[in-house]
């Protein structure tokens, strides 16, 4: 018995789908990956015993239908290691050699008894089926997966995924919706979408490893996804891989209650600026809670005063005003270029860079003359008066606009900045 395929092909979907398999095992058949030949048609199969992953490939030279299994990580080891070439597998199924031929040479390989291998019951054809856009899926489980619990939770549903189906509830003016949930307790992320084919509604929780091993496969896939959802299973049918998986017997805790509807406050940022400002304020956090505590001003200034650029958004009832925001191209290096040919021309001396950023953040430098620190001060003094003078310039009044200044250059208008008071805020790198 034999068959050949594409050694790439071969180990790209033996290294996706052997994932699922457990370090230990208590039934050793499941160290194995399981090989049906049927046509041209290749079918492998790897399986924890709880959860199985599937997929198919198109092969060349098979005669006759045969199974066998074989041990996934010497297969796996063996077959990654092949450049691209056509591989040729010859079985022996009276005493279960296998030998692998390719272009440079060959190796052996012990098979099993496929009958060895679990088989498993088809999946109930009353079962819930939903189609969903393969990126769209992996997008929603993938931010899901980021507010599980820990798998040693006290309350296992929680370490999970769950996918809530509704349907149209008029008495409630609720559409029909398929969502995807996780929480943790203390924080909860869900993704919602329509279900058009208005499914019977249910609620079904995917556990922790089987979500990962979906987020993984769909990284690979495109196209439309088809997931089907039983009593205590679940089934993933995509264009390569196909994946099925216990459920967690449990009820998700009623997230829907603790998410405001009709919320009147809401605020819309850029996502990269505001990304950047949780990690600057995030060094400071708590390093177990990591919480972050959200001011927000009716009308106020945020201005971002960085490395290349002092950036100036104005912010109106928690909105970004795009024709009142502006840039100015001089911010911190051409501050500190100044200051170095300040300090040149008055003492002769080149002055490195982290001398001015110590003087810049604290105030004083070690080691560093009276005098020479007195100009820099100086040199910032006069930097500070400059983004003052920028914003009065587009017609904000500095002594009255409620101002955050962010970024690096934030220390400098708290130390060297002229306008002070309770309307000035400073978020220090």
């Amino acid at each position: 018995m034999k068959f050949s395929l594409s050694s790439s092909e071969l180990a790209e979907r033996l290294q996706a789908i052997g994932k699922v398999i457990n370090t230990k095992n208590q039934m050793s058949i499941l160290d194995c990956f399981l090989f049906e030949v049927s046509g041209d048609t290749l079918k492998i199969t790897a399986s924890d015993n709880e959860n199985t992953l599937v997929t198919t490939l198109k092969i060349n030279e098979a005669g006759e239908d045969f199974r066998f299994a074989i041990n996934a990580k010497t297969v796996l080891d063996a077959v990654k290691g092949i450049p691209e070439q056509p591989v040729t597998f010859n079985v022996d199924m009276q005493n279960f050699n296998t030998t692998v031929n390719y272009q440079n040479g060959h190796f052996s390989l012990v098979s099993q008894n496929a009958d060895e291998y679990p088989s498993y019951t088809d999946f109930p054809e009353d079962s819930a089926e939903i189609k969903v856009d393969s990126k769209l899926l992996l997008d929603s489980v993938g931010r899901a997966l980021f507010a599980t619990a820990p798998t040693d939770s006290a309350h296992p549903v929680m370490s999970g995924v769950l996918f809530d189906i509704t349907q149209k509830d008029e008495t409630n003016n609720e559409d029909a919706n398929v969502s995807i949930v996780a929480s943790d307790g203390r924080k909860l992320e869900y993704t919602r979408w329509a279900n058009e084919n208005n499914v019977q509604p249910g609620q079904y929780v995917l556990s922790n490893k089987p979500a990962l091993l979906l987020r993984s496969l769909l990284a690979r896939e495109s196209g439309e996804i088809t997931m089907r959802f039983a009593k205590e299973k679940a089934e993933v049918r995509m264009n390569t891989f196909s994946m099925t998986c216990r459920l967690i017997d449990g009820k998700f805790p009623a997230y829907n209650k603790v998410v405001p509807k009709n919320n009147p406050n809401r605020l819309t940022v850029n996502r990269m600026a505001f990304i950047n400002m949780l990690r600057r304020v995030l060094v400071f956090s708590d390093a177990v809670s990591s919480l972050v505590k959200l001011h927000m001003e009716a009308d106020q200034l945020v201005v971002d005063i960085g490395s290349k650029t002092i950036d100036v958004v104005h912010v109106r009832n928690h909105r970004p005003v795009e024709t009142e925001c502006f840039s100015h191209p001089q911010a911190l290096i051409d501050c500190t270029r100044k200051i170095q040919n300040v300090i040149y021309n008055q003492f002769n001396v080149q002055l490195p860079e982290d001398k001015i950023h110590t003087v810049m953040n604290t105030g004083q430098c070690r080691g560093l003359a009276a005098e020479m620190v007195k100009t820099i001060k100086e040199q910032l003094v006069i930097f500070a008066e400059l983004v003052e003078s920028k914003l009065k310039e587009n017609g904000y009044n500095p002594t009255i606009t409620p101002i955050i200044y962010c970024g690096g250059g934030a220390v400098v208008m708290k130390l060297y900045g002229k306008t002070i008071g309770e309307h000035i805020c400073y978020m220090e790198d």
